[in-house]
């Protein structure tokens, strides 16, 4: 395994844990490979008079990227902030 690309090493690893998932419990990886196979649909938006949620699409990325830099939003949504300010 080790002159492999570590990406092959990772399939390699999946395949044999899913080997032994298949050996002791059938029913469960079948289970599995079949959510792995089969998408699910998206859910449906939810609309509210002022709102709208949804799941985020190719366009919003510069929004988002722009929303989640700014120090406000990253102190609640992420610990870079909070972890800048207890090291400082």
């Amino acid at each position: 395994m080790g002159s492999q690309e570590p990406a092959a090493e990772g399939v390699e690893h999946l395949l044999l844990s899913l080997k032994a998932i298949f050996k002791s419990r059938p029913h469960r990886a079948a289970t599995m490979v079949l959510a792995m196979l089969i998408p699910s649909p998206e859910p449906a938006p939810i609309k509210i008079d002022r709102l709208m949620i949804r799941h985020s699409e190719a366009q919003d990325r510069t929004a988002l990227i722009d929303l989640f830099s700014t120090p406000e939003v990253g102190t609640y949504v992420t610990r870079s902030s909070s972890t800048e300010q207890r090291l400082a």
